[in-house]
Parts: structure tokens; sequence; C-alpha cells
């Protein structure tokens, strides 16, 4: 690829990657919203019900999660961007109407393994990225003072897909439909909202004075 190409291609992607993630996320919302129109039950008040809702504000909140992580990353870094960045969003997208289609009491179980799945693929795209950033000289003053990831960096994104994956597992194999599937689906909320609170975090990181040390994020790529 010649200069003027790969110039060329950096300069196009934001745009073309930002426009089919954000239509990808728009179908997503419109299938969740018609989920939410339909589902008449939801006027009553039970723990099946009290389940569904947490799953709703999951599932939005994980649709948000992953606009984000694909706005910031795009917005912070530059990169040469290869076929994969173009078919990632629709994978998210299977993912997540998969996820939205396994909404309510009968398929919580494959809904929890939906979410693990989104955990996973989220994981391994933001990785992916950051390590083709870093070799984009114009990164530097963010990866400079940051040394690569090791396995070591990945161990909670491990634990938190392996946990989802068990909560899943133990769902399907139980039918429960009480306290304790509450309890493992609300666990899946707080889950979504502390990748929230570091994907905040690492934002103001990446926009904090370059004479200021990181405050935690310090392996990367």
């Amino acid at each position: 690829m010649s200069q003027e190409i790969r110039e060329r291609v950096k300069a196009q992607m934001p745009v073309a990657l930002l426009t089919l993630t954000s239509i990808v996320q728009a179908l997503a919302l419109e299938l969740l919203w018609s989920h939410v129109r339909e589902a008449s039950p939801l006027a009553t008040f039970s723990v099946e019900d009290a389940i569904h809702w947490v799953q709703i504000a999951s599932t939005l909140l994980g649709i948000m999660l992953i606009w984000i992580i694909y706005s910031n990353n795009v917005m912070r870094f530059v990169w040469t961007p290869s076929t994969r960045d173009s078919v990632l969003p629709f994978v998210f997208g299977i993912v997540e109407f998969m996820l939205i289609e396994s909404l309510g009491a009968r398929h919580l179980g494959w809904w929890m393994i939906d979410l693990a799945l989104i955990f996973a693929i989220m994981t391994w795209t933001s990785q992916i990225t950051l390590r083709a950033a870093r070799l984009e000289g114009s990164n530097d003053a963010f990866f400079v003072r940051r040394t690569p990831a090791t396995l070591r960096d990945f161990l909670p994104s491990i634990a938190i897909v392996i946990a989802l994956g068990i909560g899943g597992i133990y769902l399907l194999a139980s039918r429960d439909q009480g306290i304790m599937a509450l309890i493992i689906v609300s666990a899946s909320f707080v889950i979504i909202a502390w990748q929230f609170a570091n994907m905040a975090r690492f934002w103001r990181e990446s926009l904090a004075d370059d004479r200021q040390p990181p405050s935690g994020e310090d392996s990367t790529g």
C-alpha cells in the first residue's frame, strides 16, 4: 500500500466506521424499544418482571457501551484499518440482536451467554485496535507512557466472560426465575456499569496533560 493511499484510508476510516456503527446501534435500539412496547407483562410487579427490567437496562447499557468504545477509539487514535474493522460492527450487531431476542425469562440463560460473548468480542476488538494504534507515531503521546498489555492485564476481562458464561449455564440448567436469577442478572448490570466507569477513566487519561502520570490504565495494546 502506497503512503498516499494509506493516508487517504486513515483519513476516511473514522467517518465510515462511525457511520456504520451508528446505523447498527440505531437498529439495535429500535429492536429493544419494540420489545419494551410489546412486553405487556412488564406492567405488573413480580421477581420475573424485575429480572426482565434489569435485562432491558443491561442491554441498553451494553449497546451504549459498544458505541462509546468505538467512538472513543476513533476520536483518540489513528491507525491503518483492515477489512476486519469494517466487518466487526456487523458482528456486534448480530450478537446484539441475539441478545435482544433472548430477553425474558424463557431464554434467560442464553441472554447471559450472549452477554458473555459481547464482552469477549468487545475486549478482543479493543485490544487489536490499540495494537494497531501503537504502530502509528501520531499516537505516541498516549502510548509512550504505557507498556504493551500482557495476559495478566486481561485477567479481569477473562474472569468477567467466564463468570457470565457460568451464570448462563446455571440458568439454562436450573431454569431458575427467582431471587438467584435476579441476583445473577443484577450482577451483569453492575459489571457493565463498572466497564462504563473504566472507559470514562480511560477517556480522561487520554486527554490529560502529558506531564501528568497515568493514574491507572498503564498497559495497553
